[in-house]
């Protein structure tokens, strides 16, 4: 029976600072429930931060541990999260906790999925924009006021996607962009175009394609605003730490080095997410307090 009609899944580890502001964020957009994984090797910290907002409904809480480390995780728990939780929501948004959704036309999730009701529609695909450091070493109060520089919109890393899809329409899990779907369902980009999935789109030789072309990317009514890296200080504790154990320090770590400089977009100031602040603010304040509404 189907309790929800926006929800997201997410699988997270050493994301436990960032989970209030991206949780209120997208409630404020309209997400009635997130199904969250944990992953981190000790979950006290963010189930006690969750607690108030899986006794009042709002977060279904998993805790999962990576034993196989050569495993991409995203597959086997999406995979789990669809056949436990996939009959509840109508729609589930499959994005990272560094991942926010931002309307450009439409007021909310619910108001920008009507027009995608449509009867052989599994998917919507979704473009990310990637912010930079913005040359922060500290991190912000809010990442979305702090983090103001990002990439270009259209070249080669955009072609990848997130996806919002529709459970009961999706057959199997390939990647955390990637879904197979089912027969007759395809996946679309917000210009109701076919997008690259599993089982969509071929080129005139047959050959399946996993990325749209550049001509093909469109962030005119939503996008993800990826907060690839956040501050310097918390690029190092938390998103180079996720695969080692201990600290990785900048100087004795060349790969995750040459990560950051890829990664570092500051091409164009783009503050659209700021008008969200004021609410934003005002959520948070109560959920820090244990008040969740």
């Amino acid at each position: 029976m189907v309790r929800y009609k926006i929800s997201i899944g997410a699988i997270f580890k050493c994301e436990t600072p960032f989970l209030l502001e991206w949780i209120e964020y997208h409630r404020i957009i309209g997400v009635e429930h997130f199904f969250l994984y944990c992953d981190d090797d000790d979950p006290i910290e963010a189930k006690t931060l969750l607690q108030p907002y899986v006794d009042t409904g709002i977060v279904t809480w998993e805790l999962w541990h990576t034993f196989k480390k050569k495993i991409i995780q995203q597959v086997p728990v999406y995979d789990d999260m669809l056949k436990k939780y996939g009959h509840l929501t109508e729609w589930l948004a499959i994005i990272d906790i560094d991942e926010f959704i931002l309307l450009l036309e439409d007021k909310s999730l619910s108001e920008f999925l009507i027009n995608y009701e449509q009867n052989h529609i599994g998917g919507i695909g979704i473009h990310s924009v990637h912010y930079g450091s913005s040359d922060l070493i500290e991190r912000p109060e809010l990442q979305i006021e702090g983090f103001v520089r990002r990439s270009k919109t259209i070249f080669k890393r955009t072609r990848t996607y997130k996806s919002i899809i529709r459970p009961d329409k999706v057959r199997k899990t390939y990647s955390s962009h990637l879904f197979a779907y089912k027969k007759n369902f395809i996946a679309v980009n917000e210009l109701l175009k076919p997008m690259p999935s599993y089982n969509c789109v071929r080129d005139r030789t047959g050959k399946k394609l996993w990325k749209p072309k550049e001509k093909d990317i469109s962030c005119l009514k939503i996008r993800i605003n990826h907060y690839i890296l956040r501050c310097f200080n918390d690029f190092w504790q938390f998103k180079a730490k996720r695969r080692h154990q201990g600290q990785i320090h900048a100087e004795t770590n060349n790969t995750y080095k040459e990560y950051w400089e890829v990664h570092n977009y500051n091409n164009i100031t783009d503050t659209t997410i700021h008008k969200y602040i004021p609410k934003l603010r005002e959520r948070l304040k109560n959920a820090h307090s244990g008040i969740v509404e």
